[in-house]
């Protein structure tokens, strides 16, 4: 039986993950969720992926230490993250609800996430408003639908990412 790390993203954040059991059947069982940590990103590349032009940021994730040890890297594209980040927020009444998107008319103006000259004058509205809802409503797919590299071993986790090109 092996583990692998899936869907880093299907949280409506960065930050969870759901780890999959993989038996003898074709189709992996979703297992326990899990907290991933964001440990490192890399600056935008540019490049032609499938004949396509995209903006690419490459991100390692990794288990905490006092978990079943995983680092992962992803790719994700600029524009499914500023478009996730133009969607809605997350957010619950107390803690005995559930997480449901934030109507577009409860979200305070400026938005949360948008850039400001100084952000010593934003209102105090737009200030608690992003401290109670720090959750996007939908996920960032990663660019092709999976982490690019899994580990799973005890020997080390990964921490860093350097990404360059070739000319």
């Amino acid at each position: 039986m092996s583990y692998v790390i899936s869907n880093l993203s299907d949280e409506g954040s960065f930050v969870t993950g759901r780890f999959m059991q993989r038996g003898k059947k074709k189709d992996p069982k979703p297992a326990s969720h899990f907290v991933i940590a964001h440990k490192s990103t890399s600056h935008i590349v540019d490049g032609l992926y499938g004949g396509k032009p995209a903006q690419l940021i490459y991100a390692v994730f990794t288990t905490p230490t006092n978990s079943i040890s995983g680092s992962a890297v992803c790719a994700f594209r600029l524009e499914d993250i500023l478009k996730t980040f133009d969607g809605a927020f997350k957010g619950h009444e107390d803690v005995n609800f559930n997480w449901l998107p934030v109507q577009n008319s409860k979200v305070p103006e400026p938005r949360p996430g948008q850039c400001v000259n100084d952000s010593r004058t934003l209102p105090e509205q737009t200030v608690n408003f992003i401290k109670n809802h720090n959750l996007m409503d939908q996920s960032v797919p990663a660019f092709w639908g999976k982490p690019i590299v899994i580990y799973t071993g005890f020997k080390y986790r990964y921490t860093y990412i350097a990404v360059g090109s070739l000319k």
